[in-house]
């Protein structure tokens, strides 16, 4: 599974509020239920599962990436720098530990 930058910061910015910190945008409430009791679910909470839904049918090995990669290696054209591996090693540390 791929997971970039951009997608890193956003869940962090989702799953991990600062305290104090002002909310830019109120959640949005809707109603849910029939006649009798009733449950306020806000929109944002409702797109958080979607997220968690999505990613998790997402593969945990892409073949055809493997496969890529594999080619580079043998001909000696994949040269990461040491701070793409950092970068990369720690992007995995935290998606690891928001599942």
């Amino acid at each position: 599974m791929k997971i970039s930058r951009s997608q890193i910061e956003q869940v962090l910015q989702t799953m991990v509020a600062k305290p104090g910190a002002p909310r830019t945008e109120k959640p949005h409430l809707r109603s849910v239920g029939g006649a009798g009791d009733q449950v306020a679910m806000s929109t944002a909470t409702d797109r958080m599962r979607q997220l968690c839904q999505m990613i998790a049918e997402l593969p945990d090995v892409r073949p055809e990436r493997v496969q890529e990669i594999t080619t580079a290696l043998e001909r000696g054209e994949y040269n990461p720098t040491s701070a793409e591996i950092a970068e990369k090693m720690l992007g995995r540390i935290i998606a690891d530990q928001l599942k």
